[in-house]
């Protein structure tokens, strides 16, 4: 008999841990917003390198776009299953004063906390 409990209690407990999964919807003109990197730069948002937006005259300064309002402009499926987005800023202007678009894998940076819903 406590075996038999034992293992009701099991098949519910991964019934129920199962459920918790939390998919991300993701579309095209979402709003988020941009939290502090992990480190020193940010893994899953494709900003360019310092080097390159200092040799074309922009002030490399990743602390600006803490706290940032980003759109999703548009969704691109890899042959992986992993979804990579487009993302521009939400006021119109661009990115480091050249790039008016930057490429991001949502679904990791959400998890990691590089992006959070606004």
């Amino acid at each position: 008999m406590r075996t038999f409990l034992f293992a009701i209690f099991l098949f519910c407990s991964t019934n129920a841990a199962m459920a918790q999964k939390n998919d991300i919807q993701i579309s095209k003109g979402s709003i988020y917003k941009i939290s502090e990197p992990t480190g020193h730069t940010y893994k899953h948002i494709d900003f360019p390198r310092r080097n390159i937006i200092i040799k074309r005259g922009a002030i490399a300064n990743y602390n600006s776009l803490v706290g940032m309002d980003i759109v999703v402009k548009e969704l691109i499926m890899n042959a992986d299953g992993s979804t990579t987005a487009i993302i521009a800023r939400k006021d119109g202007r661009p990115f480091f004063r050249f790039y008016p678009t930057v490429e991001a894998n949502l679904e990791k940076a959400l998890a990691i906390g590089e992006l959070k819903k606004s």
